[in-house]
């Protein structure tokens, strides 16, 4: 009797799971393509516009990187996703005041550390290799 109450009680777990995990996922996926839209404006911000292009080459060199690199992410995770509201959307609720684009912007560049440690880890594997 125990082990039957106690295979019902996982196969409930089980189903529940199933049944969560796709909408659990869903939220996941959305978030994560958020996050990486605060990036994806933060870069844009520090690339400029037509009117205040930034003339810091490295600034602008560093915004252009940042651009590619969260607008991949958000493509390789979501290919279809519409970038236009979700980034509209992200400056109108995310980038509203001075505080969170700061504290956007130091997420976004530790982000980025972290991947440039990570690439200059792989590299100096590569050479060990030669």
């Amino acid at each position: 009797m125990l082990k039957r109450l106690k295979s019902a009680a996982i196969a409930s777990l089980v189903s529940a799971t199933m049944i969560a995990s796709p909408v659990a996922a869903q939220d996941n996926v959305a978030a994560a393509n958020r996050a990486d839209a605060q990036c994806l404006a933060i870069s844009a911000m520090l690339i400029g516009d037509d009117e205040t292009t930034n003339t810091d080459p490295n600034l602008l060199a560093g915004g252009m990187l940042m651009l590619g690199y969260y607008m991949g992410r958000i493509e390789g995770r979501s290919p279809s996703v519409d970038i236009a509201p979700l980034l509209a959307d992200v400056v109108q609720k995310d980038l509203a005041d001075e505080s969170q684009i700061t504290t956007l912007t130091e997420r976004c560049m530790a982000e980025l550390d972290g991947l440039s440690d990570r690439m200059t880890k792989g590299a100096e594997a590569i050479e060990k290799l030669n």
